[in-house]
Formats: C-alpha cells, sequence, structure tokens
C-alpha cells in the first residue's frame, strides 16, 4: 500500500526524527567500524532513494491534477495571507528538505560547501515546482522554494555538526 499525503504529513517530524537517528547511528558505527564504510555508504544511498521517493510521492505521486495550473509568484505571499494552514505548511516544508541537506552531505564524493548545497537544493525544489505547474499538481509557489531550500541548509548544517562533535578526528566522514 502506498503511504498516504496526510499519513506523511502527520507524520514528518516522526520521519525526520528517525533520519537524524540513522544518521547518528551511521557516524558512531563508521567511526567503530570503518572497514564497513561501503556497505554503509551503500545503505545511507537506498535511504537517500527512499526518501527521494517520499518527497515525490508528497509532492506529485500522491496529488490529483486540477483543471488549471495555480501558481503564487509573489514571495512571502503565504505569510500576508496570514492563514496558520499556510505557515504549518511553510514549516512542512522546511522540514520536509532537511534530510535531503543531510544526504547530499553524507552522500557527496567530494567535500561539500554550502554553496553546492544552496544550488542543488534550489535546483531541485524548482524542479519539483514546475512539474507541478506543468502537470497542475498542486501549486507552483516561490515560497515553497524558498522553504525547500532553508531546510535543506538546515540538514547541511546538523549533518556537518553532528560529524564534528561525534566523531571529529575520522577524515572518511568529516569533510
Amino acid at each position: 500500500m502506498i503511504l498516504g499525503y496526510h499519513w506523511i504529513r502527520s507524520n514528518i517530524l516522526l520521519i525526520l526524527a528517525a533520519v537524524l537517528l540513522v544518521y547518528i547511528i551511521k557516524i558512531l558505527y563508521v567511526k567503530y567500524r570503518p572497514e564497513r564504510q561501503c556497505f554503509i555508504r551503500k545503505c545511507s544511498s537506498l535511504a537517500f532513494a527512499i526518501y527521494l521517493f517520499l518527497v515525490a510521492h508528497i509532492t506529485l505521486l500522491g496529488r490529483r491534477p486540477s483543471a488549471e495550473p495555480i501558481w503564487h509568484f509573489q514571495l512571502f505571499w503565504s505569510y500576508m495571507a496570514g492563514s496558520r494552514e499556510l505557515i504549518a505548511q511553510n514549516i512542512l516544508n522546511v522540514i520536509m528538505f532537511v534530510p535531503f541537506g543531510i544526504f547530499l552531505y553524507d552522500l557527496s564524493p567530494r567535500p561539500t560547501t554550502l554553496r553546492r548545497i544552496l544550488v542543488t537544493a534550489l535546483l531541485s525544489s524548482l524542479v519539483i515546482e514546475l512539474v507541478q505547474l506543468i502537470g497542475k499538481l498542486g501549486e507552483f509557489e516561490f515560497d515553497d522554494i524558498l522553504h525547500n531550500t532553508a531546510g535543506a541548509l538546515i540538514g547541511y548544517a546538523v549533518a556537518k555538526w553532528l560529524c564534528q562533535k561525534l566523531d571529529p578526528k575520522n577524515k572518511n566522514i568529516h569533510r
């Protein structure tokens, strides 16, 4: 059974907590079992693929097309509308992309910079929004691009901080 949008939305904090817990375990496991790093990297890649499927399901696959495309080109329109539902949706968009930043930091074959994360998250979010606009699957919103990118940057900062705090001497995971 495919996970429903509302189930994922209502459990997004639990999903985020699980991703963070698994990431911490991964750092500690590699610290004490460096010979298993290749296996752990494959597991991380699989987890990233599952995460990308969940994001695609939330943002695209789990939606019905509307009759007309809907867009909001004004930045911060959702804040100006003053709706609690829109503010909650903005927070969920930030949270949804935190694992994206963690995975990009973790799986990058070379040292990852803040700029690289910023550009990758921005372009990835833009692709999602353009597919929503063209496919009439939800609303194209600049606010979503901003919030998703912010979430990825937070994820990057969290991943980098965790690596530095949990295993500062291991050059294999400390970038």
